[in-house]
């Protein structure tokens, strides 16, 4: 969790580098379920991705939810190189779903780290590709922030081919309001600044907000018909109107 002293420090960062452009370039959220705890941490007997026909799974509300957010930039140029700056994302959940107050978000472990080889413009040493990556709320997923070093930026291209983790969220699943509860990220409302940036060579740029990208909409609930009833409801209809095969003799 990023602190008190880092919040306001990731804002002056996205406020004071960033400058606008227009760019062809495309921020594309999305997110996906990883696994399902129980209380103690340990793995749940069930998945919110099996398909259930009749009924929910046997979620209790106590129970805590892993999904991973995921980042893919679309169009980036090489002349001038753009990558990947930050991101300012919502976790939008409906009715029923709640942040789990312990891990509301946790940063990619180990952050990754791109070594660029000398000489050359990049320099030596590894570089850690995150500089700023946790939640900026107070542990209520409203608010996570990216920020990309630029030398690693460039290095690792973070994106651009194909969806980049940027890390993982913990939710509870409280199935007395809303079994079929939703959740999706989105571009941040309303915030302080541009809710996305690029570097494009040295600098940092502003695309313009139309094009960062929610992301797919996942249901807590993947509720699947059971195709047995249907089969036998079939046979039965076939029947009643005489168009089932007699058998012979």
């Amino acid at each position: 969790m990023i602190n008190s002293v880092l919040r306001p420090l990731a804002t002056a960062l996205l406020v004071l580098c960033f400058s606008t452009v227009v760019s062809a370039a495309q921020l594309q959220l999305s997110i996906g379920y990883d696994v399902s705890y129980l209380p103690d941490f340990s793995e749940a007997p069930y998945s919110l991705a099996d398909c259930w026909p009749s009924v929910p799974p046997p979620v209790s509300p106590n129970d805590i939810h892993q999904f991973s957010l995921y980042a893919e930039l679309i169009g980036a140029t090489d002349a001038p190189e753009q990558s990947l700056n930050g991101l300012l994302a919502d976790i939008v959940m409906s009715p029923g779903v709640n942040p789990y107050a312990g891990i509301s978000y946790a940063a990619v472990a180990p952050n990754p780290v791109f070594d660029p080889p000398p000489p050359g413009p990049l320099g030596g040493g590894a570089r850690s590709l995150y500089t700023t990556n946790a939640d900026q709320g107070a542990q209520d997923l409203v608010r996570i922030a990216v920020l990309t070093d630029q030398l690693a930026a460039h290095g690792f291209d973070p994106g651009e081919s194909g969806p980049t983790l940027v890390g993982n969220f913990f939710v509870q699943w409280d199935i007395g309001i809303d079994p079929l509860a939703t959740l999706y990220a989105a571009p941040a409302a309303s915030a302080p600044v541009d809710p996305w940036a690029i570097w494009e060579g040295s600098d940092s740029v502003v695309p313009p907000a139309q094009d960062f990208l929610s992301s797919n909409v996942i249901r807590m609930w993947n509720y699947c018909p059971e195709p047995s009833s249907f089969v036998l409801f079939g046979l039965a209809m076939l029947g009643m109107t005489g168009m089932l095969p007699r058998r012979k003799g």
